[in-house]
Order: structure tokens, then sequence, then C-alpha cells
């Protein structure tokens, strides 16, 4: 009988020589995964510095400002071999669009939030809610102290036998270290004392003062960048059960008393406010409807803001006794009445005096916090929690916010006031700046005031605003010069 033939293995040599019959590739070491993911976020960083050198070095903020934050995201998403899709995509397109329109506090705030909020999606998956974004900044911000703190106690407690972690030490000193950096290089160029003793350590070397601050800001704006490409949302996405936080002193017996008490009070109030402003009834002595207007706006404003603080911490008591929703329905509406009344006196005490920054913001607060009233009362009907309001309320709130972004407030006001009102602030008018040179060159009131148009050097501080108004200034200029003389074409 024929014997079977049996291969127990196959020979080595045979085996790799046989590499090309595997159909799948082995996968990546945890090792080789670190070195990749390291070797990419260099790159990424070494390319937002040349990026981040040739944008804002010597350059004011604007186009720029939008651009370097684009690829900050892509370039961290690109790290991490994930991409943008397109919720996270559109958010920080909606957070980019008010710097875009002009560069100031509030954009630049609106700016950095759509920053967290992509981020936080590249690195963990989920949209970060506010509490989230609370711990993240805090991570990020922690990094200031607490860099020095665990530096020195590493020192003591091993005798200066300290063991070296790249990761650890880019965590603890990029935000201080980085934004000591960039504070310094950008000080240089306006403190003459700082500028003598960085020129002290040029040595002999050509222009290697200035070699030296480009060389810091560098530093800086690497150190500050770092830890966007490293895990900033852990213990960010950790889970907190909510808590009902109730205040001392706050039962259903104190809540129906003050409800009785306060309702009482500003129905006294809203009776002294219909019967002065749209009444016609008379004032105290010596006392004009302007100085009436001013001296209640604000005081008012703050006390709607406080009931909508106690309605908010009275709302788990109000299913204890029959009657305390009404009540507190009643207290609601006397203060969505009360903020309104305070809207009045404000737009009188406008008429006289005109139009402020100041009176805009009030304004402003006035119907946020109507907003507000309105969905508190929503949440009692409902029977809502707390953080029901709060999302709705922080939402609507933002909205408004970035909204004012798109509005040329100083524009605003110098119209305003140039065509309405009788005692006008000419050195007011003339200090609201660039943003107001339109609506000054189109003044029906002579103001002699030397208001420069706004300064665009180049692409990189490009911004919208700025050039519509510059436009606008060079084609109403063009159309006088054609006036005076009527040959030119």
């Amino acid at each position: 009988m024929a014997g079977h033939l049996t291969i127990r293995g196959v020979p080595s040599a045979v085996a790799m020589d046989a590499w090309w019959l595997e159909n799948s590739r082995a996968a990546p070491t945890p090792s080789r995964q670190a070195a990749v993911g390291w070797t990419r976020r260099a790159g990424a960083l070494l390319a937002l510095i040349v990026t981040g050198d040739m944008l804002f070095y010597g350059h004011p903020f604007g186009l720029n400002l939008a651009l370097f934050t684009i690829l900050l995201v892509l370039l961290s998403g690109w790290s991490r071999s994930t991409g943008v899709e397109a919720r996270a995509a559109l958010a920080l397109l909606l957070a980019v669009a008010p710097v875009l329109e002009e560069v100031q506090g509030l954009s630049v705030l609106f700016l950095v939030l759509g920053l967290a909020v992509t981020v936080f999606r590249q690195q963990s998956g989920l949209f970060p809610s506010p509490d989230m974004l609370a711990r993240l900044f805090r991570a990020y911000l922690r990094a200031l102290p607490s860099g020095v703190v665990r530096a020195v106690a590493s020192l003591r407690g091993g005798m200066f036998r300290v063991q070296v972690k790249p990761r650890a030490m880019l965590r603890d000193w990029a935000l201080p270290l980085g934004g000591a950096l960039i504070l310094t290089s950008l000080l240089a160029e306006a403190n003459p004392v700082l500028s003598d003793w960085i020129d002290q350590l040029s040595f002999e070397g050509p222009n290697l003062d200035k070699l030296l601050r480009r060389v810091l800001f560098w530093g800086g704006l690497a150190l500050v960048i770092w830890p966007v490409f490293t895990a900033l949302v852990t213990g960010a996405t950790e889970r907190r059960n909510a808590r009902v936080v109730l205040l001392p002193g706050v039962n259903a017996g104190s809540v129906t008393k003050a409800l009785v008490l306060f309702n009482l009070l500003m129905a006294a109030q809203t009776i002294s406010d219909l019967a002065i402003l749209w009444g016609g009834g008379a004032l105290p002595e010596g006392m004009t409807y302007a100085q009436y207007a001013h001296r209640g706006a604000y005081p008012l404003l703050v006390t709607a803001c406080l009931a909508g603080a106690f309605a908010i911490a009275a709302s788990p008591f109000l299913n204890e006794r029959k009657g305390l929703k009404a009540l507190m329905f009643l207290w609601l509406g006397q203060n969505v009445l009360l903020t309104l009344s305070a809207g009045y006196r404000l737009w009188l005490y406008v008429g006289v005096y005109g139009l402020t920054y100041l009176r805009i913001h009030a304004a402003i607060w006035m119907l946020c916090v109507v907003l507000g009233l309105v969905l508190v009362a929503v949440q009692i009907r409902r029977n809502r929690p707390t953080g029901w309001f709060l999302k709705r309320g922080g939402a609507a709130g933002l909205a408004v916010l970035y909204l004012c972004c798109f509005v040329n407030f100083a524009d605003v006001i110098a119209r305003h006031n140039v065509t309405h009102v009788e005692r006008l602030d000419r050195n007011y008018l003339c200090r609201l700046g660039a943003g107001a040179s339109v609506a000054l060159q189109q003044s029906p009131v002579v103001l002699h005031c030397d208001v420069t148009p706004p300064q665009i050097l180049g692409w990189r501080d490009w911004g919208f605003r700025s050039w519509r108004i510059n436009r606008y200034l060079e084609s109403s200029n063009r159309e006088g010069a054609q006036h005076e003389n009527p040959r030119g074409g």
C-alpha cells in the first residue's frame, strides 16, 4: 500500500519567500502607532510655526487669524488621522465668520469657542456640552500654575534626580512658557527697556537681536499650539451626576411668603410707572423726564435679573403648595413689564442725550432678560429641570452676542445722534473711531472730527467691515471730486 506523505510544517525559507501569499497586513504595534502619531504631530507643529511666522510676525490681526485657525484644525485632524465632519466644519466656519467681519474681543471669543468645539469633536467624537467645555478650558489653563509647582516638588522629592517625561513637561509647561515667550517678543517692540536688554544679548552678530525676537516668537507659538495636538479631552467627557442645589432658607414656606410680598412691591412699582410714563403723571419737583429715565433704567434691570434668579431657585418648591405657580407666573409677568418699563425709560433718556455704547449694551441686555424671564416661565409651566433653562437661555444669549459681532455700533451711534439728538456731544462722536467714518462724513452737522479711516496694510489684516468702509469712502470722494470738477471723467 502506498504511504501517505505528511508535511508537518512549511520550511522557514519557503515561508519567508512566500510573503506575497499573505492577504492582510499585520496590525501595527502600539509603539509604532505612537511613533507615527508623534511624527505627524511634530510635522504639523512645524508647518504651523512656519505659517504663523508668515501670517502674524510684524502684521496686525485680520484675515490671518481666520486662516491660521482653519489650518490648525485641519492639521490637528491630520495628526490623528481624523477628518473634519460636516457639522464640525459648519461650527468652525460660523466661528470664523465674526473674525472675517471685524477682529474684536467678542469675535475672537467666538473663534476660540469654535476651535475648542471642533478639536474636541476630533479627539473624542462628541460635541461638548457647556460643562465639558468649561472643564476643557480649565484643564488648559491649569497648566499655568501647576507646571512650576510640579517642577519644584519633583526637585525636592527626588533630591535633584528627576525623571524627565517629555510629554508631561510639554503638557505642563506649554502654556506658561509659550505665553511668556510670545509676550516677551511682542513687548520688545513697545518697551525700550526690554528691547535694550535684548540688544545687549546680541553680541557681535549681525541682526542677532531681531533673530532672537523671532526665535522667541517661534518658541512661544509652538508651546501654545502643542496642547491642541494632545489629549485635552481627558476628564472632560467624564459623566457627573446632576445635583439639585438648594439654597439655605429657600423652602416652600419662604417661597410662598416671598412671592406674596414681592408681588405687592412690584405692583406698586408697576402702577407708578404706568401713571408717570404712560398716564402723564406729575414728577417730583425739580426732576425732568430725562433724569427720571436715567435714574431708574439700570436699577430696574438689575431687579429683573435678581427676579429671574429667585424664580430659578424657587422652582423646585412650586408643586408643594397650591397656587404657588400662579404667584410665580404673576411675579415673572410683572418683571417682564418692569424690564419693558426700564427699556422705555432708557429710550426717553437716549432721545435727549443720544446713544452711547453703554446704552446700546443696556438695551441688548434688557432684551436678553425678557427672553430669559419668558424661558423661566416656560420651564415652570412644563416642569422642566434647571438644565433645560440653562441650555436654552445660554443658546439665546450666544445667538444675540453672535449677531452683535456683525453690527457696526460706532456707525449706529453716530447716525442716530447726528440726526435725532439736539444736545449733541461732539467730542464723544469724534472718539468713536474709524468705524464711524462714513456716518461722520455724511453728517448734516459740521463736527470738525479728524477721524482716520480704517487702515488695511495688506491681505493679512484684511477685514470685511474695514474694506466696506474704505470702499465707500473712496467712491464718495471720487464722486465729490467729479462734482467739483465737471470736466473730470
